[in-house]
């Protein structure tokens, strides 16, 4: 027995310094690893979508180092929390500046909001950990690019969503955008950790036959990067109007009046054009104010004349006010009236330039997914949050959301599919809007809210990425910067930057038809995501039945040791062998066990 204890303590030992080396792998290797991968998400720096996948690669390696399931959930947890607290790390200019928050308690919100995003995928890596401790293939290949896709899916959805630092924005100038109008953003997430992964694993373990399945998606993204999915049609001339108005006076009443006749200066200049876009509530009023008969004010309805006098198709950001249906029994409208976040297409808006303004038509988008804090605050705990702090009493922060059935907005005869704000990160969402008969995808937003970070540039990438999905231009005008006229493939045409007020003009090639993530959106992800639980269930079933066959051994074994040795015998027999009884320590310490036993 002393043989035995020597043997085990010497056993002990080792483990011990692999698991403080692993330790020290995590602790060193996860940061520099998780701080390239961010810098994917400012397309400023050179080479921004290498220096992405450089850091997935340290991550993978990393993670294949890791030998046991709890160690996996913390490399991933570390790697992900620091990614998304870089990437996100705007939020905090709105939690300071508008919010009046101490900048110490906006930064730990930042990193539990990075560990609430990173809590999935570290789950991921323990259950693939778990599943197929052995099967490197199965576990980097399949299981954690699988399992990370879908948690993005569900962080898309759950408590509102929040999309925003998606993997896939990382490669917005890389070939595997080719696959966005197939895939989707996701999918181009699931490609990139397939390929990140395999370069993990042939550096790893030193063997390039791990390479295959990357090799594979690079030279599938060769094929497809040139296919066309859409007809154009004649191009047009677009003008979009960014007035450059602070967010901290825009809405003082008194600011009214001189933001129109700024928006109608800048407009002047540059009227000869065939569709003019303002930015969200390019008009800080409701529009119901500034189109009243009864008091005189036609203001709308001017603006509506002006434009169709010169031959243009106007859109612009506006609010709006109507009476709810239930009057003042609706819990959710503001003394009986329901606000909306949304857009109206004036002067021409028809082929043939007839329709005219009239006041609630019905040529709008109403914003359907609207930013909580900021643009709502459900009505249950409304009374609650307002001694909170500034952060819960923003302007317009009791919008109602628009239906979630709505057409296109219609301008010059062309039919526009709409997102107003943060709306343009829900691919899956925008997708209901686009019809084979959508033309272009028309984005409105207001991010002087986070000025001076990488939140406009972020966004910006974002709604590249939807232009590339749905093989739709994009005209996206914004109040503050960064507007921008936007190819079928992604390709910035013309931009304006922050902080500057002016107007962009340039062509815009509108076109119809659908790609195939227009006409089946996530189906073949979640084809894959079922394939993926089936074989986890499957596993997690023979895993059970190897648990059962063990407990059924140890019991023969304390009853009779030598119908236990019969048992482990035919166990081994009928079932694999699962790497660990192969060890010198372990047989030896079986064989000590059983002469003990049949000594006694």
């Amino acid at each position: 027995m002393n043989i035995l204890k020597l043997l085990q303590s010497s056993d002990s030992e080792g483990n011990a310094r692999k698991y403080s080396a692993e330790k020290l792998a995590i602790l060193i290797g996860c940061p520099p690893a998780a701080v390239l991968t961010s810098l994917g998400f400012v397309p400023s720096v050179p080479l921004h979508y290498l220096c992405s996948m450089l850091g997935l690669v340290i991550f993978g390696i990393i993670l294949i180092s890791e030998s046991t399931p709890k160690r996996a959930f913390m490399a991933t947890g570390i790697f992900g929390t620091i990614c998304h607290s870089l990437a996100l790390g705007w939020i905090m200019n709105v939690m300071t500046t508008f919010g009046e928050m101490p900048a110490l308690l906006a930064g730990v919100i930042i990193v539990l909001f990075g560990m609430y995003l990173t809590l999935l995928p570290a789950l991921g890596s323990w259950a693939a950990a778990r599943l197929v401790p052995n099967n490197l293939f199965l576990r980097h290949l399949v299981l954690i690019p699988v399992f990370w896709s879908m948690s993005d899916v569900f962080y898309a959805w759950f408590l509102s969503g929040f999309p925003w630092d998606w993997l896939c924005y990382t490669q917005t100038d890389s070939l595997l955008s080719g696959f966005a109008p197939l895939l989707g953003g996701e999918g181009v997430t699931l490609l990139l950790l397939i390929i990140t992964m395999s370069v993990s694993l042939s550096l790893a373990k030193r063997n390039p036959v791990f390479l295959t399945a990357g090799i594979f998606i690079v030279t599938l993204a060769f094929v497809v990067r040139d296919l066309s999915f859409v007809t154009p049609l004649n191009p047009v001339k677009t003008t979009l109007i960014q007035g450059n108005i602070k967010t901290e006076t825009k809405w003082r009443p008194e600011n009214v009046i001189p933001i129109i006749e700024t928006y109608y200066s800048l407009s002047a200049e540059a009227i000869d054009t065939d569709i003019m876009v303002w930015p969200e509530s390019a008009v800080p009023a409701f529009e119901n104010d500034l189109e009243n008969p009864e008091r005189g004010l036609h203001i709308i309805s001017e603006l509506h004349r002006y434009m169709k006098n010169h031959g243009v198709g106007f859109i612009t950001g506006i609010q709006y006010y109507e009476n709810s249906p239930l009057g003042f029994e609706d819990p959710e409208a503001t003394h009986g009236l329901r606000f909306y976040n949304s857009m109206i297409a004036m002067g021409v808006t028809d082929a043939q330039g007839r329709a005219d303004y009239e006041l609630l038509n019905h040529n709008r988008y109403q914003k359907k997914h609207l930013v909580p804090v900021g643009e709502f605050i459900p009505y249950q705990i409304r009374h609650l949050t307002r001694s909170l702090g500034p952060i819960f009493n923003m302007p317009m922060n009791s919008f109602n959301p628009g239906s979630p059935e709505q057409q296109n907005i219609e301008v010059r005869g062309l039919n526009a599919a709409s997102a107003i704000c943060y709306e343009i990160i829900f691919g899956n969402e925008l997708r209901e809007q686009i019809k084979p008969h959508t033309n272009f995808i028309v984005t409105l937003s207001n991010d002087g809210w986070f000025t001076g970070t990488q939140g406009p540039i972020q966004h910006l990438n974002i709604a590249r990425m939807r232009a590339m999905e749905f093989q739709k231009p994009v005209l996206r005008a914004t109040n503050n910067g960064i507007s921008a006229i936007i190819d079928r493939n992604g390709n910035i045409l013309g931009s304006l930057g922050e902080n500057v007020a002016g107007h962009l003009s340039g062509i815009m090639t509108p076109n119809q038809g659908l790609t195939p993530f227009a006409r089946y959106g996530r189906l073949p992800l979640y084809l894959i995501y079922v394939l993926s639980l089936v074989f986890c269930l499957a596993r997690v079933i023979n895993l059970l039945r190897l648990a059962s066959t063990e407990k059924m051994r140890l019991r023969a074994a304390k009853d009779n040791p030598e119908s236990a040795t019969s048992l482990s015998r035919e166990s081994r027999d009928a079932v694999p062998d699962s790497g660990n009884s192969g060890k010198p320590l372990r047989q030896l310490e079986m064989m000590l066990k059983r002469f003990t036993n049949s000594d006694k």
